[in-house]
């Protein structure tokens, strides 16, 4: 076998198994690897693994725009279809990434965080959570980081559940 098609079904397996994922940006994309895990994938310290991960992903950045290089082989082309069909929804979000004129959601990160009880700094008195969400607009990134109570935690679940729910029925009837 080859070390393309090796290539290939390592990046399937890993991407199938939630090795990496694909972080798709305002200025392209860049692969998210899961640490703890990392060392299940020894081909990221392969220059040519690295090379051959990134141009079949550009393929499926590509197919999501519908546009396909007649130059692509069929075996990639393959690989990338298998890859795309598991992005959900790309071409719209990397229709938004590119050409939103104000901040685009990036990441989200959480804590949980406690306050001890004053007279027994061994009890709990209450639980919080820090959220800290960085966007992006071209290159520049910034981040915001807020404490928040769970009674308003589920505040912003509710309303982003809404909002789902709003967006899903916009995208049903198209």
């Amino acid at each position: 076998m080859d070390k393309k098609n090796e290539y290939a079904k390592i990046l399937l397996n890993a991407y199938n198994n939630g090795l990496f994922k694909i972080i798709w940006n305002t200025s392209g994309f860049s692969l998210g690897i899961d640490s703890k895990r990392k060392d299940r994938l020894p081909e990221l310290n392969e220059k040519k693994f690295i090379e051959y991960a990134f141009s079949i992903i550009k393929i499926v950045a590509d197919m999501a725009e519908d546009f396909i290089d007649e130059d692509v082989s069929k075996e990639d082309l393959e690989i990338a279809k298998e890859i795309f069909n598991h992005e959900r929804d790309l071409k719209n979000h990397l229709f938004i990434k590119k050409n939103s004129k104000i901040n685009c959601f990036k990441l989200l990160e959480t804590q949980i965080i406690s306050y001890r009880n004053d007279e027994n700094p061994k009890e709990i008195a209450v639980n919080s959570a820090i959220i800290k969400m960085m966007l992006e607009k071209d290159d520049e990134d910034k981040s915001f980081s807020f404490e928040i109570s769970q009674r308003d935690l589920n505040e912003i679940i509710d309303k982003l559940t809404e909002l789902n729910k709003k967006m899903a029925c916009i995208i049903e009837e198209d």
